[in-house]
């Protein structure tokens, strides 16, 4: 299963984190071995609104 994390500016990273932890526990915890993800944006990079920067794996062209 492959997951796409899509973010964007100002993105709070309270909402962002508490899904993104959960979600990628289920392959550290081995519920889903075949489990990857990226994250995505339409910008190489994106800042939530307490000015964090993510860096996207697959930025949108």
């Amino acid at each position: 299963m492959k997951i796409a994390f899509i973010l964007f500016e100002q993105v709070t990273s309270l909402d962002f984190v508490g899904f993104y932890d959960g979600v990628t526990r289920l392959k550290s915890m081995g519920f889903i071995d075949e489990l990857s993800w990226d994250l995505c944006g339409y910008d190489e990079q994106v800042n939530d609104d307490r000015g964090i920067t993510y860096k996207m794996n697959t930025p949108a062209t």
